[in-house]
């Protein structure tokens, strides 16, 4: 390499890293300012401190929640152990701990999409940047309108979920984009470094092993690299299965670990729980198409047709552009898109209808239809360089549409309350069990808000003092 090939390269990197610096400030606001996370309900003070075996539990309530069962309450000792001593608050070093581990893996999920843009493409500089605004912007203005009270796709209904769901959803998405970016991954024969396959193995252990809905991510990439597998076998009739099991060694070791999270789940506390739940699934389909159709940002409908009609155009009168891995792109991630909406549609039909309506659990489906869009608009990008004349005026539109000033986005807690009340509201549920405490009282009657239309008074529950009380004794408050 020459010296200008090395200080280009330097440069590139450079930008590159201020480039994310910037995106990862820009979040960190936003999860530890705008809408911080913070405890609240009885799951959340329940999870912060639990902890369990990082195996599955048969018969348990959650048999194979493994990852946010033992990460929520190791991101909780982070925040005890190197915020509060700064910031001299039990609540804040929490929220602050909280945000700043989202932030991590959105930051890492928007790296991947870049590498995986890179590889098909090879664009850098401001065109990848652009593109991967756009990809982080689409997540905030999907949803953005008044009936959702601005819902967006990095959003859970209270801290504890942002575990259960939020979490899992960008590592599996991460995962996904790591092997789409490099097919080859898939094989055994890639991983000449075992310390490398081992990693990759717990990245996927941890994946699978977290929540149902998420998982779906996953699976519904690898089955489709199954699927061409042995159906290119029966053409060939060379069906082997060592040549199977070596060529898709990551996708079968996925659905393998899947296979017996389904069975663990199947026989678990909280699916028995459902057992006597009525299966209907056309109920499943209407609040679907409510969801879609009262909350998708009209805006963005819009954009995404305009974007669906030029590459379906570069498609029939550019003959020669059909040949292109971005097309098979294109079919890989349609499938994954038709396979996750038709997964969530049957759990959700199983559990409880309106999850269907929760962004971390449509997050699977519409991942792949954001890839497929900024996908789209690099390929775009690429081939009619003109492009680039009106990506910085609609980057700004779609900005101001999604971050105007009028009303900010959902609260990230069951009550939909600001940040200040919560912590108002912790606060003083922390100082009458730390006065019980020191007037060494062996019982006494936690005061809490009354809600008349929860029969357990949820979300701080009838159970709620006895896990307050647990995780503040366990966190030493």
């Amino acid at each position: 390499m020459s010296i200008v090939e090395y200080i280009v390269s330097r440069k590139k990197k450079i930008v590159c890293l201020c480039f994310f610096s910037i995106l990862f400030l820009f979040l960190l606001i936003f999860f530890i300012q705008i809408n911080p996370l913070i405890l609240l309900d009885a799951d959340d003070w329940t999870y912060t401190s639990y902890t369990r075996l990082a195996i599955p539990l048969w018969k348990d309530w959650n048999p194979c929640r493994i990852y946010p069962e033992i990460f929520m309450s190791f991101c909780s000792n982070l925040g005890l152990f190197f915020i509060k001593p700064f910031l001299n608050s039990y609540i804040d070093s929490l929220s602050v701990a909280y945000g700043m581990v989202v932030s991590v893996f959105v930051i890492i999920y928007i790296f991947r999409l870049t590498k995986l843009i890179n590889s098909r493409f090879t664009v850098f500089g401001k065109d990848v940047m652009i593109i991967s605004i756009l990809f982080l912007l689409l997540h905030f203005w999907s949803f953005r309108n008044w009936y959702t009270d601005n819902d967006y796709f990095f959003y859970s209904k209270n801290t504890t979920c942002y575990f259960y769901y939020v979490i899992p959803n960008l590592h599996n998405a991460s995962l996904v984009l790591y092997f789409a970016e490099d097919i080859s991954r898939l094989k055994m024969s890639y991983y000449e470094n075992k310390w490398k396959l081992g990693m990759i193995l717990l990245l996927l252990y941890l994946g699978i092993f977290s929540n149902l809905f998420p998982t779906i991510i996953l699976i519904s990439f690898f089955s489709y690299f199954l699927l061409l597998a042995v159906i290119r076998s029966i053409k060939e009739k060379t069906f082997s299965w060592k040549k199977m099991l070596s060529e898709n060694f990551i996708s079968l070791i996925s659905l393998l670990l899947w296979s017996v999270s389904l069975v663990f789940e199947a026989m678990g506390g909280r699916s028995e729980s459902f057992e006597d739940k009525s299966f209907d699934i056309i109920e499943t389909f209407k609040l679907l198409w409510v969801k879609v159709n009262y909350c998708c940002n009209r805006f963005c409908l819009v954009f995404f047709v305009i974007v669906s009609i030029l590459i379906i155009g570069v498609f029939f009168l550019k003959k020669e552009k059909r040949n292109h891995v971005f097309f098979k792109d294109i079919g890989c991630f349609t499938y994954c898109v038709l396979l996750c909406t038709v997964f969530e549609i049957l759990l959700c039909t199983k559990t409880d209808y309106s999850n269907i309506q929760r962004t971390d659990i449509l997050f699977s489906p519409v991942f792949y239809i954001f890839v497929i869009i900024v996908l789209a608009v690099a390929f775009l990008l690429k081939q009619y360089k003109s492009i680039n004349i009106i990506l910085p005026v609609l980057l700004l539109i779609i900005f101001t549409s999604a971050f105007n000033g009028n009303k900010t986005f959902l609260n990230s807690n069951q009550l939909n309350l600001e940040y200040k009340t919560c912590k108002q509201l912790n606060e003083y549920l922390i100082q009458q069990i730390v006065e019980s405490d020191e007037k060494h009282l062996e019982k006494m009657t936690l005061k809490t808000p009354v809600y008349t239309n929860q029969k357990d008074n949820w979300p701080h529950a009838v159970y709620f003092g006895d896990r307050i009380s647990k995780t503040l004794y366990q966190h030493g408050v």
